[in-house]
């Protein structure tokens, strides 16, 4: 097992997507945050006043982590969780990877921890440099930064919170890419179920009253209780724990499928 999760980090390491996303995920961040430094720069009157709060550590938390972890980076992680078993089956190395591992189960644990570990340095690695960014639009547009270890901490925390409501979908992307042999239905099947969940409850619940109360057992739902986009009435205990089932379920559907599976026919 050990060895074999070196084998996978090392990949990770070595493979250039890995850098490409992340380096996405930060000029995505800089090219909107830098538009609301040269707006603040440029307006006058309450605008630029409000303007200039988004640009300040004042925002850091709502505007600055929200943006880059809980859309940008939230995206791209789930490009690389449809990877780590896709592109197995695309670059026809899955068999010798099967081979020389001692057991099937060990080698999809390696690549999930190997997974877990990438996410949560993406995540540390966007937050830092969206620090940066902080710093240095507040200095641009001639603002306190506002900057203090408290409000650092706390947006750390809340990008580890959102880094956690989004395990359901990392987990749903690598089972579908193991059950469906396609880094693109792994893409498609978890992006598409996030976008689309939400609206299809909202159309359920017109339908039917009994659609309303069931909503609240979907993943958006609980993903807005957590990171306080609406649900208020769902607490955060059952959120957590909600999204850890649901996490669960689609690692414990890939287990069944992938260890039943005859990967020597292809």
């Amino acid at each position: 097992m050990y060895h074999l999760l070196q084998s996978e980090l090392f990949r990770m390491r070595k493979r250039a997507q890995s850098w490409i996303l992340l380096l996405v995920a930060i000029g995505l961040t800089a090219l909107v945050y830098g538009g609301f430094a040269i707006a603040a720069r440029v307006s006058s009157g309450t605008d630029a006043a409000n303007l200039r709060n988004d640009v300040s550590f004042s925002s850091f938390q709502d505007l600055g982590i929200t943006m880059s972890v809980g859309f940008f980076s939230s995206l791209l992680i789930v490009i690389i969780a449809a990877g780590m078993m896709g592109n197995e089956y695309s670059w026809n190395t899955l068999r010798p990877l099967v081979a020389r591992a001692q057991t099937r189960a060990s080698m999809l644990t390696a690549k999930l921890v190997a997974l877990g570990i990438y996410a949560v340095l993406f995540v540390l690695v966007v937050v830092l440099v969206v620090t940066g960014m902080y710093f240095v639009g507040s200095w641009f547009v001639d603002v306190p930064s506002g900057f203090s270890m408290d409000v650092f901490i706390d947006g750390m925390g809340f990008a580890m919170k959102m880094l956690y409501t989004n395990t359901p979908y990392l987990a749903l992307a690598f089972m579908l890419a193991t059950v469906f042999k396609s880094n693109a239905a792994g893409i498609a099947g978890a992006l598409g179920f996030s976008f689309l969940e939400e609206p299809v409850w909202m159309l359920l619940g017109l339908a039917s009253d009994m659609f309303k109360g069931a909503a609240d057992w979907g993943l958006s739902a609980n993903v807005n209780a957590l990171t306080g986009f609406g649900a208020e009435h769902i607490s955060d205990a059952r959120a957590y724990a909600t999204l850890g089932a649901y996490t669960l379920i689609f690692v414990a559907i890939t287990y069944v499928v992938f260890l039943r599976r005859d990967v020597t026919s292809g």
